[in-house]
């Protein structure tokens, strides 16, 4: 399938962009709604609209209730949308027993372009998961933001449903360069789904199976993932501190304005420098980041290169640029490290009695001979995998 190349649209201003807020579907209900509670409105004890008053709402929504008498407004799955929408964006407060107007609709009426978006921005962050600590539903939101900018503003459905898996999928526990990843099966209407939703912001539309930015869309990616990235002025261990939290696509967005402000080679071999010295997480995101160095970076590569232990990522990185296969010390070593990465993450309190299957798993079916490269590799954690694998101990995992 070709899809078109587009570029970021020439105006993204405020003022450009304000109206098309204000028009969105979301904003443009949550106004009504907000409107409609007026002065006041009486809810329950969860604080949602009483039954009865949930079905006039609905009515001037133009949603058709799944009952007539339903048993909560918490029911309503389109009405609680338009809800949450509303309280997002201050257009409505609850207080106790009743629901009023809040101040910032009349902002939203009358204030200007930058107010306008900055309440915008707020309720699509606040509503898609994103505002605060990101919580599952948020990563697969993120996930198709990213792809979507990471492709130029169009992507293909199957692109953003491989994106919603990785996020599901979690991390890949194998930092290696050459590691392909191995992402869950996903279901296209889980993509559909998010798309649908951002639509109803106005961020993105959907044609067939093509997905474009809207520039509302536009403008919240350019937020996301360069006006709030890490500032090119933090040193390495800065920017992998800030870039952990995100998934390694959003990470490899939200690190190009610290790239840019470096030469290829300089950024990268402060990278693995602090990759060298962190685990887990943080150094599988600092090796992905690296690479975004592409082959200018080449120079850093091999001074790490001749490194013992760590070296053996760089030596994989070569290896990849001239096509040929690492070696087999190096491809122990790096699956040493993402072994150790994998049991490092585990909680305290899982028994170790479990542990060797994980493991295993990850491994895959040739247990004997990841044992015996294990036990050659020179890994620090290496003897630890080794007893882990062969299943030997009882007990909890000794951290």
């Amino acid at each position: 399938m070709h899809l078109r190349v587009v570029g970021r649209p020439p105006d993204l201003s405020p003022e450009k962009l304000a109206p098309q807020a204000r028009a969105c579907l979301a904003l443009a209900d949550a106004r009504t709604l907000a409107e409609w509670v007026g002065d006041g409105r009486e809810v329950t004890t969860r604080g949602v609209l009483k039954p009865a008053a949930a079905v006039e709402a609905c009515d001037l929504l133009g949603i058709e209730p799944p009952s007539r008498k339903p048993r909560s407004a918490l029911d309503i799955d389109a009405l609680m949308m338009v809800w949450m929408a509303a309280c997002a964006a201050g257009f409505i407060e609850v207080s106790r027993s009743r629901v009023t107007t809040g101040p910032t609709l009349r902002l939203w009426q009358e204030g200007t372009p930058d107010i306008v978006l900055t309440i915008w921005s707020k309720c699509v962050l606040e509503s898609i998961g994103l505002a605060g600590e990101t919580n599952e539903d948020g990563l697969e939101y993120l996930a198709v933001l990213a792809t979507l900018d990471g492709h130029g503003g169009v992507a293909s459905l199957r692109d953003l449903t491989a994106a919603i898996a990785q996020v599901n999928g979690g991390a890949s526990a194998c930092a290696c360069p050459e590691c392909a990843s191995r992402a869950p099966d996903a279901d296209e209407s889980d993509a559909q789904d998010v798309v649908l939703d951002l639509g109803e912001f106005g961020i993105a539309v959907l044609a067939d199976d093509v997905v474009e930015l809207m520039p509302l869309g536009h403008w919240l990616t350019d937020f996301m993932f360069r006006e709030s990235a890490p500032s090119a002025q933090v040193d390495a261990a800065g920017l992998i501190d800030e870039l952990s939290q995100f998934p390694e696509m959003v990470a490899v967005l939200m690190a190009r304005p610290w790239l840019s402000a470096r030469t290829p080679a300089a950024a990268v071999r402060d990278l693995l420098a602090v990759a060298e010295s962190l685990t887990g997480r943080e150094r599988l995101i600092a090796l992905t980041v690296a690479q975004e160095g592409g082959p200018e970076a080449a120079p850093a590569w091999r001074e790490w290169a001749a490194r013992d232990g760590f070296g053996a990522y760089a030596r994989i990185w070569l290896a990849k640029q001239d096509g040929a296969e690492p070696a087999a010390a190096d491809s122990a070593w790096t699956a040493a490290d993402a072994l150790a990465m994998l049991v490092d993450t585990l909680r305290r309190d899982v028994a170790l009695e479990f542990v060797p299957a994980l493991l295993q798993a990850e491994a895959g079916t040739d247990l004997a001979r990841t044992v015996a490269e294990l036990r050659t590799c020179g890994h620090p954690s290496a003897p630890r995998l080794v007893k882990l694998l062969s299943g030997a101990s009882g007990g909890e995992v000794a951290f």
